[in-house]
């Protein structure tokens, strides 16, 4: 079940991310704060989500490097690897590349 929890909470950060202008609004920093303490979930999808929920422009430097950590690390599923690679480059809002990158995640790709 984490799996499936883990991909529906992977579609639900890049549906975010695509949406970030500045800042996450209200509701989305709800919904990262949620995934962000929701257990069933593996400690890198807790982290991006703690990270996306902390942006006001860009991940603060601490937010960048454990981003770049799960990003670079091989044994993440693509899925988290991108997410965090996303999060950690966006700076406002995310580019047109990376939109496509968070399609395909929200298509589960």
């Amino acid at each position: 079940m984490a799996c499936l929890a883990g991909e529906a909470a992977q579609q639900q950060m890049a549906k975010i991310l695509m949406g970030i202008n500045h800042f996450p609004n209200d509701p989305q920093k709800e919904t990262l704060q949620n995934l962000a303490a929701d257990t069933s979930l593996s400690e890198a999808e807790r982290t991006i989500a703690g990270a996306l929920a902390g942006v006001e422009h860009w991940p603060s430097d601490e937010d960048k490097a454990k981003l770049m950590a799960i990003a670079n690390d091989a044994d993440q599923p693509q899925a988290v690897r991108d997410l965090a690679q996303i999060a950690h480059d966006m700076e406002h809002k995310v580019g047109a590349e990376d939109r496509k990158v968070l399609s395909g995640i929200i298509a589960g790709k």
